[in-house]
């Protein structure tokens, strides 16, 4: 059976997956419905393309459920800065050298959650 190609509205959709979206929000972005999102997202699963959902992935979400918070998007990040912000954005991704301004976001992430945690750790001794 020849290998069927992928249609750009899927991967976009296996895009949005990847960063944290749920099928709802994802739908909502897209005009779509939300079980048409919820197929796609299944057949990038079973294609090895969406990662199956750990346990950790579900206590993250139902603790967001709870607050009432959601994951958003960088797209909705992107929107919410300044010109000037969004400037310095674009060129510290590029000085790092980073393919994706995603990527510099979970850089920075990561650089506060270590920081954060060597305080802890500082103030415990």
């Amino acid at each position: 059976m020849p290998e069927t190609k992928t249609k750009p509205e899927t991967r976009q959709v296996w895009d949005m997956a990847l960063q944290g979206l749920s099928s709802r929000e994802i739908a909502e972005e897209l005009g779509l419905k939300v079980n048409t999102v919820a197929n796609m997202i299944l057949r990038g699963r079973a294609k090895g393309v969406v990662p199956r959902r750990t346990e950790d992935d579900m206590s993250v979400r139902y603790r967001l459920k709870k607050a009432n918070t959601t994951l958003g998007s960088m797209m909705a990040i992107f929107d919410s800065l300044s010109t000037e912000q969004r400037a310095w954005l674009v060129k510290q991704s590029i000085d790092c050298g980073c393919a994706t301004i995603s990527e510099f976001v979970v850089e920075l992430v990561r650089d506060a959650y270590e920081e954060d945690k060597s305080k802890k750790e500082t103030s415990h001794e």
